[in-house]
């Protein structure tokens, strides 16, 4: 059964043609300046519900931007979408009126645009439930994210927290204990930043029964906004939202509860072919040689692990022997490829060496004709390999890179 399309491929308009509905889009969005290389890879939103309405979600644009570079490092491409934002204290007659009018928007919106996953910034205790309900109807896999506590005021020596003393103070103003001054004095540091109420309210609430559900990383809940911790949450959120896709874990309704929905990966077998991705003949000869350090590079999402397995496959067809790889996590099984006396052993970090380095030092004992490295981005993995190429193990490898010189 052929998979849906996938990115910015995935949900077309409905133009009668499939094809021309494609290129129209790719169109439109390289008048926002997307190149081909940014349209390859997958898509996360980043659902935004900040407002000058909403003055508890005021930090939140720095949050998306942190988000969006999480989604960046994990190799995606992230699109801001706007939604309903929900000001607790600027709707009439409440917010909660519009909760399930935001949770409907929302699910709409997760399923008329392309996405692959989405990212889910809320804060108040009537947003984060709309929008776990509208990931829950739609079935995408996501990451919720919340704008943190605000910090504490201070008035006279005693800590202010709102809305604890909100209505302790303005009961004591109409008993005449508090004057006009003092309860404007109160007033200005009952909210001292953006963010959530700082109490153990309802806000609060939210966003730890969303961490207790594994809709957020952990330790998301309680960050104070505009911390440095928060905006490290969104960036974590950001590149976690890229691994649910990847592994498509998406939040269900189970029964009459609220579940998590895990469908294994299916890997396919054979990768494919170096003459399919039209590579050049000096590049494809890299394989044929067999011998030293072979890099591909370049940014996220460019296909360097697809022209990796293209070339993994070439030495398996031409008989190079046995072939180590070090993948996370593997991407092809490789089954039914390869010449005679050709064997691919493959192996996954974390899961059968703690890192990329750990594995190649382990081939100096175990000779291979070729290793393999999904990534070698880190001082150690970029001295185990070079060392194993002074070995005399041809090492092909992949590394970051922003931009060809």
């Amino acid at each position: 059964m052929a998979q849906p399309p996938r990115g910015v491929d995935g949900r077309l308009t409905d133009y009668g043609d499939p094809g021309f509905s494609a290129f129209l889009r790719r169109a439109f969005l390289a008048s926002a300046g997307y190149d081909r290389s940014d349209l390859a890879r997958p898509v996360v939103a980043i659902v935004d519900t900040s407002s000058d309405y909403a003055t508890c979600h005021r930090d939140m644009p720095a949050l998306v931007a942190a988000a969006r570079r999480g989604v960046l490092q994990g190799g995606a491409l992230p699109l801001t979408l706007p939604t309903l934002a929900l000001g607790e204290i600027l709707m009439t007659p409440t917010s909660m009126l519009y909760r399930n009018l935001l949770a409907l928007e929302t699910e709409e919106a997760l399923t008329a645009y392309p996405m692959d996953a989405a990212v889910l910034v809320g804060g108040c205790d009537k947003t984060v439930p709309a929008q776990l309900m509208a990931a829950a109807s739609a079935n995408v896999p996501a990451v919720a994210l919340v704008t943190g506590p605000m910090r504490t005021g201070f008035w006279r020596g005693a800590r202010l927290g709102a809305c604890t003393d909100c209505r302790a103070h303005w009961q004591q103003f109409r008993a005449g204990a508090l004057n006009q001054d003092e309860l404007e004095q109160v007033q200005q540091e009952l909210c001292p930043t953006g963010g959530t109420c700082m109490v153990m309210g309802t806000a609060s609430t939210m966003a730890c029964l969303s961490e207790a559900l594994g809709m957020m990383l952990p330790g998301g809940a309680t960050a104070p906004s505009g911390s440095g911790e928060r905006l490290r949450q969104a960036v974590a959120a950001g590149r976690r939202a890229v691994r649910r896709f990847r592994c498509n874990l998406s939040p269900v309704l189970a029964g009459h509860g609220f579940g998590i929905n895990v469908t294994m990966r299916v890997l396919p077998g054979a990768p494919p072919t170096l003459e399919s991705l039209e590579v050049e003949d000096e590049i494809a000869a890299a394989w044929d040689r067999c011998r030293g350090l072979t890099l591909v590079t370049g940014v996220p999402g460019s296909g360097k692990s697809t022209l990796l397995a293209a070339g993994t496959r070439r030495l398996l067809e031409r008989g190079a022997g046995r072939v180590q790889s070090y993948e996370a996590p593997v991407e092809f099984t490789f089954e039914g490829v390869g010449g005679d006396g050709a064997l691919m052993s493959p192996s996954e970090v974390p899961r059968h060496f703690a890192s990329f380095a750990e594995g190649v030092r382990s081939s100096l004992r175990r000779r291979p004709a070729a290793v393999v490295v999904g990534e070698a981005r880190d001082r150690e993995t970029v001295e185990a390999v070079v060392r194993a190429a002074d070995f005399g193990i041809a090492v092909f490898a992949t590394a970051h890179t922003v931009g060809a010189a």
